[in-house]
């Protein structure tokens, strides 16, 4: 019997964000429950054969038609939760939860990482909220707050923030070591952004950090290739910067691990500034490493002055001197306290502790 299912419509693997979440969370899944896991996903052809280490169900989707998709997706999902024994459902579909909760009373956790911006997400989110099988978990605060004013539930919202899988931050290399293997000089000072170059997302600061210091390597890891060379149009008069493209999750790391600061931006411009949590906040703090971000939003509910390197994000000036810190400053004590952190609150383990315990309050009371 699966005890546990996340079924997503996300291909798996892939290098994108969303997609490096959920196999992180699988991978907790998989460590607590074993072969009483399951994950549901499609995948791409050539990687039928991949080597993820956990149970798995191949939903085949042969259009690239996404709205097709979508609902090619859910049929397949109906019929095979018809014929499945699984106990419990952990999904960041809306439509997946209608189905598991209305038509299959399977007890759902609905993972909310943004507000709901279509009409139909609205309706499907407005009919499930009212089933005793549905529970609602977000990533930030300020996501129970939305979606407590817009939608009346059944069930408690539960706050549960993103996390990093540790495992995938345990290495026998020194830093010293992946520097040399990533090709950096002795003498760089090098700041690390990863992930994509999506619009309003505050990369104007990358002309900020170059110009003001010209000896620092900036590296800017992920984002696909017509977004690479926009920015590099944009920033073509600087040689401190490195454009990577997306890369697997082993080679992130690497690249996290051995930079001298790590940089999250966001800005007031994105329209999930305000509630947004990223997986790489919790990947930084793995990391031992300085974190540097902007003090808008939700950001406030995970960093703050003890644990990074906060700065005003309508000042060029405080950025400036933020980063000047950090360069002069033993960074120890701050570092430190991030590692713990996320050992302790916001690790991937942990989050699978915290659903498992909201699922089996929800079988309990679903029997009431």
């Amino acid at each position: 019997m699966t005890k546990i299912a996340y079924i997503t419509r996300v291909t798996i693997p892939n290098k994108v964000a969303q997609a490096e979440q959920i196999t992180s969370m699988c991978k907790a899944f998989d460590d607590y429950f074993g072969i009483d896991f399951l994950l549901v996903s499609t995948s791409k052809e050539s990687d039928y054969l991949d080597d993820l280490p956990f149970n798995r169900k191949i939903i085949k989707i042969k259009t690239k038609n996404v709205i097709l998709k979508n609902i090619f997706f859910a049929v397949k999902i109906f019929f095979f939760l018809r014929k499945s024994d699984i106990e419990h459902i952990y999904t960041r579909d809306v439509l997946i939860s209608l189905l598991s909760t209305v038509f299959f009373k399977i007890p759902t956790c609905y993972e909310a990482h943004q507000p709901m911006r279509s009409f139909l997400s609205r309706v499907l989110q407005s009919i499930v909220a009212k089933n005793k099988f549905y529970n609602l978990v977000t990533i930030t605060r300020s996501l129970k707050d939305y979606y407590e004013k817009k939608f009346s539930y059944k069930n408690e919202i539960t706050v549960i923030p993103n996390g990093a899988y540790l495992d995938d931050y345990k290495t026998t290399k020194t830093k010293n070591d992946l520097r040399k293997e990533l090709g950096f000089r002795i003498d760089d000072f090098v700041i690390v952004h990863t992930g994509s170059l999506f619009e309003n997302r505050g990369f104007e600061k990358f002309k900020v950090i170059l110009k003001n210091f010209p000896k620092i390597k900036l590296i800017q890891l992920g984002g696909n290739l017509q977004d690479i060379d926009k920015l590099k149009t944009k920033l073509h008069s600087f040689k401190n910067i490195q454009f990577i493209d997306y890369q697997p999750k082993n080679i992130v790391v690497k690249y996290q691990l051995a930079a001298d600061l790590l940089l999250y931006l966001t800005s007031k411009k994105s329209p999930i500034y305000w509630c947004t949590s990223p997986n790489k906040i919790f990947e930084y703090m793995a990391t031992n490493n300085p974190i540097l971000a902007p003090n808008i939003g939700s950001i406030p509910e995970i960093l703050n002055k003890s644990n990074s390197f906060i700065f005003n994000i309508d000042d060029d000036t405080d950025l400036i001197n933020r980063i000047t810190t950090i360069i002069n400053k033993n960074n120890k004590v701050i570092t430190d306290k991030a590692y713990n952190e996320v050992i302790s609150n916001y690790n991937m383990t942990e989050r699978v502790n915290k659903i498992k315990n909201l699922l089996l309050i929800s079988e309990n009371s679903s029997k009431n």
